[in-house]
């Protein structure tokens, strides 16, 4: 066998050793890309927190209130489901870091139910589906890739703004909420690889530190102190 054959059978083995190093990986510079696009498809659970105020105290405490049988004595969040979808914008910082931009779509579900003292439930803000559309700016943790999977967290903030409702009319006799809330994000997931895209579930925690409580003059929103919002939601990410 010459110099020149035994070269090429090296060369050739060289080859063979990368092909089987990379046996059965999908997408492999996938990663390697600065930017690349995507969308998403989610369901969230979400709910005021709600605090009481002192006007709320005061109509259990002042006997001569608790005698009048709309005085509110209980109040409750309930949770409730709803739908988000948007688009996914990754920049690489990193071969473990990116950042990510999600123009995002949200349907919310939240009621506030009262209780007066003849034990008459009203559920406030029933009548609406909270539609918002959000910016979340995410920084996301990578771990190392292990043949087509890869664990990531990811934490940022998400402000929020109200679309289509109308917020400057005061009501005498119903809760209403503010139209801007600004929440901080956190969550987990799973980045698996296929051979024509790369799909992700994840699980985000939202916490909003915007006070939503409009401080109209009934008796809803002169009971509530507070109305944050908290959201678990479920992603469906196609990247």
């Amino acid at each position: 066998m010459s110099w020149a054959q035994s070269q090429n059978q090296f060369q050739r083995s060289g080859d063979d050793s990368k092909t089987v190093k990379r046996k059965g990986q999908n997408l492999v510079a996938y990663d390697d890309r600065f930017l690349h696009y995507g969308f998403f498809l989610a369901i969230n659970q979400s709910q005021f927190r709600v605090t009481s105020s002192n006007f709320f105290y005061e109509q259990q405490q002042d006997s001569t209130k608790i005698k009048d049988s709309s005085a509110l004595l209980i109040m409750n969040s309930i949770p409730s489901l709803g739908f988000t979808t948007g688009f996914i914008l990754n920049f690489r910082i990193f071969d473990l870091l990116d950042a990510r931009v999600l123009p995002t779509v949200s349907f919310y579900q939240r009621y506030v139910e009262f209780e007066n003292l003849k034990g008459t439930r009203n559920v406030e803000l029933k009548q609406s589906t909270f539609s918002f559309i959000e910016l979340p700016i995410m920084v996301k943790f990578k771990s190392q890739r292990r043949n087509n999977t890869r664990m990531y967290l990811l934490a940022g903030i998400k402000p929020a703004f109200e679309v289509g409702s109308k917020k400057n009319e005061i009501q005498s006799d119903r809760l209403r909420s503010n139209g801007f809330d600004f929440n901080v994000e956190y969550g987990c997931g799973f980045d698996l690889y296929y051979p024509l895209f790369k799909f992700s579930p994840e699980v985000r925690f939202s916490h909003g530190f915007s006070n939503l409580r409009s401080a109209d003059p009934n008796v809803y929103a002169n009971s509530i102190q507070k109305m944050l919002t908290h959201t678990v939601t479920f992603y469906f990410n196609f990247e």
